[in-house]
């Protein structure tokens, strides 16, 4: 059942979280080593950071760009790696491999500043750090993997790369997705199958309908597309012979 496998899915997820707090702990106390890690001061707006010097500009600024090189480096090892490969969404695996990669970023990046020459480093300030390259990671996430899995036209210009001594009427290039991408790749079956894990639609004998998530779903994409001057056949198809007017 789809609710059995989501529920199995954030299970493992807070499994890998729990580990990955406790190895944080660690990092973070080894980090602090020989000294153990004080309390912290009670922080408050009214006590200002001391000036930083020019050395300490130039530290900060090293720091706020390298974790989101850390953190994508360590997103990609993840995946590699092969970290939850049974989850067979990929925006939902990538979502949970940034979290798991935030929370490393976030340890490196405390252990680098506590250990380097950067001066008045405070744990927020590496919390801050490592919040950026989770930022990152999520932008990266949705604009290139999910983009490439998904999209029509990166299928079209990859047929078109495969085949680049050839030209493609609109067409012919329909044939194509016709037989390859519906045909031979099933990808209608594969985004049918998503939808049901994710409850937008529902089995119902051999076919599926929409849920009430799906309809939810529906109508706040219908408002993003109207804000954003999207194409409403997506979202807004017609019911009947009429045809639905591009934007309306």
């Amino acid at each position: 059942m789809p609710g059995n496998e989501v529920f199995a899915f954030l299970a493992q997820g807070y499994r890998c979280a729990v580990r990955s707090s406790a190895l944080c702990e660690i990092v973070l106390r080894l980090a602090a080593y020989p000294q153990p890690i004080a309390p912290a001061a009670p922080w408050s707006a009214a006590t200002p950071r001391p000036a930083l010097g020019w050395r300490g500009v130039v530290g900060f600024g090293i720091l706020y760009a390298a974790a989101p090189v850390i953190g994508f480096a360590l997103l990609v090892a993840l995946v590699r790696a092969g970290v939850l490969a049974q989850v067979n969404i990929l925006f939902y695996r990538g979502l949970a491999l940034i979290a798991l990669a935030f929370l490393a970023t976030f340890a490196a990046v405390f252990v680098l500043a506590r250990r380097g020459p950067i001066d008045g480093v405070r744990g927020r300030d590496a919390f801050s750090a490592a919040v950026l390259s989770l930022a990152f990671n999520l932008c990266f996430l949705v604009i290139f993997p999910v983009t490439i899995d998904r999209s029509i036209s990166v299928f079209v210009l990859g047929q078109m790369a495969a085949h680049a001594d050839r030209t493609y009427s609109s067409d012919q290039m329909a044939k194509v997705f016709s037989d390859v991408y519906v045909g031979e790749d099933q990808q209608i079956d594969r985004r049918m199958r998503e939808q049901l894990l994710s409850g937008n639609v529902e089995r119902v004998g051999d076919g599926y309908r929409i849920s009430a998530h799906g309809k939810a779903f529906i109508q706040t994409s219908k408002l993003i597309a109207w804000m954003f001057d999207g194409d409403s056949r997506f979202v807004s198809p017609p019911t009947s012979g009429a045809k639905a007017r591009p934007g309306g």
